[in-house]
């Protein structure tokens, strides 16, 4: 586990659909983000 080697705290990521449709897993529609930016982008709707 490289993160532990350097004492950095492990970032658990989210794959979040940029057109909301959760069965569109095309990889244009898919981006990473981490808990609270995965959050704010649904409550940007």
């Amino acid at each position: 586990m490289p993160a532990k080697l350097f004492d950095l705290p492990i970032m658990h990521l989210h794959v979040h659909h940029i057109d909301g449709n959760k069965l569109n897993n095309l990889p244009d529609n898919l981006i990473s983000l981490c808990a609270k930016c995965h959050r704010k982008a649904h409550g940007a709707r």
